[in-house]
């Protein structure tokens, strides 16, 4: 009876607590972290979707985030462009703050994906001889997962690590880049060398000897453009300009003879140029017609990036501005010497015999290495006058000829001993017995013209004296300077080779026959140099050229890139 009154009184106390309006305290903190608690630490802005709250349990509950510049006006969250964004975020119960937390908003993954991917491409090099770098980490940023793996892992290992083997091989490694629960996926290319470039050279060079030695040569086919294991790259030129075009296509000569056959070996590491001296039949086409028709269409560029000859015969248009010898100074060394026997034997090769009463034996190729605006042929013309008719002795330097996108000027005749080459006064030198040429390399004018109209000039001069293939020179082959400059450093001199043979082929079969082009698009203008089109811009389709040459019509399709 006792514990029942007790009860009851304990009861009544309470019941009387509650009818004065006394209320248990309310833990705001405590539905602070619970409402906190259910976020995410990371969210991405595309992806994450969450209703906030606005009641809890009856209290009113308000969110307030401390970088508005990351929220639009809809409440959703604006991805950050650079870099990851923190975002202070408050929660208020009843008005009283209750807790903060802050959440990562991350930048699109894509974009750091991509930009891993250019980070990683960057340390593999696209060709190497040793061991690749693989990075497994993106600067200092955590939790960035880079894997590797091999498609040759004989080769180059998953870490990287390279293996000695004797060809060149090409490497796919598949990168796999884990971040934030996500995964990029990508390939990357890499040739890794075996032996060194120079030795491939080498051995290229016996093979070749080999090949040629046991080859049957016909009209139409093609010379060895690579070796099958060691790769690399060959390129032809003949001494005869009829037997090699394209760098690549072979034809009989009309005489059967010993003939001298010119390759480009060429690695990314090494080039070197060798010669060799084969036994050919005369061609069975003996027709000149049939020759030129074949000619246009093995010529004839199958595309073009910029500009284009559509052989006709024509040759050289060379502006005379001689310098005699009525001037204050002659910047030159007299007339050309002739030159002993043995030292065209040691030039040349054994038995060779100069084929010109002017004793010209080379042509050398320059550029000016000179790129300002505004220094076409003109203005060296005026250097040489200018050298020539002044009151202080100048440089011993000069040249013949001076060659720009559209002009050809001549200043010296042809015997005459210029300053050139750098060999000195060496009898069968190219300073002695060379013809310079200065090729304009000026920036407001167009190269690959420059180029073109210079290759009709070599051809030209190769012409007028006698001269064939093996004559033409670089400046670098009489001493030790890089020039012509771009056609070394770009590797364009046997491209620039083929251009003379073609044009030395147009100016003296071609020029047998009237030659006359149809063009049935506007995507090719005329250019100052005759026979040399231009490619106009916004034209990408192919189009066709009908060459018409004695009553027949040949169709050259042409792809424009």
């Amino acid at each position: 009876m006792k514990a029942i009154k007790i009860r009851y009184f304990l009861f009544m106390i309470g019941l009387a607590f509650c009818l004065t309006g006394c209320k248990p305290s309310v833990n705001y903190d405590e539905i602070g972290q619970t409402l906190l608690g259910d976020l995410p630490d990371l969210i991405f802005a595309n992806e994450f979707q969450y209703d906030f709250p606005e009641e809890y349990q009856g209290h009113k509950i308000t969110w307030e985030f401390a970088k508005s510049d990351y929220i639009d006006e809809s409440g959703k969250f604006i991805e950050p462009p650079f870099h990851d964004a923190t975002l202070k975020l408050s929660v208020f119960v009843d008005g009283e703050k209750a807790g903060t937390k802050n959440i990562t908003l991350s930048r699109n993954l894509t974009n750091y994906f991509s930009e891993i991917e250019k980070y990683v491409k960057s340390f593999i090099k696209d060709r190497a001889r040793g061991d690749v770098r693989l990075m497994t980490t993106y600067y200092d940023i955590e939790g960035i997962e880079i894997g590797y793996t091999s498609s040759k892992p004989e080769i180059v290992d998953n870490t990287g690590k390279y293996y000695n083997h004797e060809y060149d091989e090409e490497i796919i490694f598949d990168v796999s880049v884990s971040f934030r629960g996500k995964t990029h996926e990508f390939q990357v290319k890499h040739i890794s060398v075996g032996i060194p470039d120079m030795e491939k050279v080498v051995k290229i060079d016996e093979w070749l000897q080999e090949e040629l030695a046991n080859m049957t040569f016909v009209d139409g086919m093609e010379l060895p453009q690579t070796h099958p294991l060691y790769g690399g790259r060959i390129r032809w030129i003949a001494e005869d300009p009829f037997v090699v075009l394209n760098n690549k296509d072979f034809f009989l000569p009309m005489d059967e003879g010993t003939y001298m056959l010119m390759a480009e070996i060429n690695y990314p590491g090494a080039f070197e140029y060798f010669r060799y001296f084969v036994d050919l039949q005369a061609t069975e086409i003996k027709d000149p017609l049939e020759r030129a028709k074949c000619f246009i269409e093995v010529a004839t560029p199958k595309e073009i990036e910029e500009f284009i000859v559509l052989y006709n015969g024509e040759g050289a248009n060379i502006t005379r501005n001689i310098i005699g010898d009525d001037v204050n100074w002659q910047v030159h060394g007299g007339t050309k010497p002739e030159v002993p026997q043995n030292v065209l034997d040691s030039r040349m090769y054994e038995g060779y015999t100069m084929p010109n009463e002017d004793n010209v034996l080379w042509i050398v190729v320059h550029e000016t290495g000179m790129k300002l605006t505004g220094l076409f042929a003109e203005a060296f013309d005026k250097v040489q006058w200018d050298r020539a008719t002044g009151d202080t002795k100048p440089d011993s330097v000069s040249w013949h000829y001076t060659v720009d996108d559209h002009q050809i000027i001549q200043n010296y005749e042809d015997d005459i001993a210029c300053w050139h080459a750098g060999d000195g006064s060496a009898i069968g030198g190219g300073n002695k017995n060379g013809i310079g040429i200065e090729m304009c390399i000026n920036p407001d004018g167009k190269y690959d013209a420059s180029f073109r109209n210079d290759a009709r000039l070599v051809a030209s001069l190769l012409i007028r004296h006698n001269l064939n293939m093996a004559n033409v020179k670089r400046h670098r082959d009489f001493m030790s300077k890089d020039c012509p400059e771009t056609m070394i450093k770009e590797r364009r001199w046997f491209e620039f080779l083929d251009l003379v043979a073609k044009e030395y082929i147009s100016q003296t079969l071609l020029s047998q026959f009237e030659i006359t082009y149809e063009i049935n698009s506007e995507a090719l203008a005329t250019w100052p140099i005759a026979g040399v089109y231009q490619k106009v811009d916004g034209f990408t389709e192919d189009i066709t050229v009908i060459a018409k040459i004695a009553s027949e019509e040949l169709s050259l399709a042409i792809k424009l890139n």
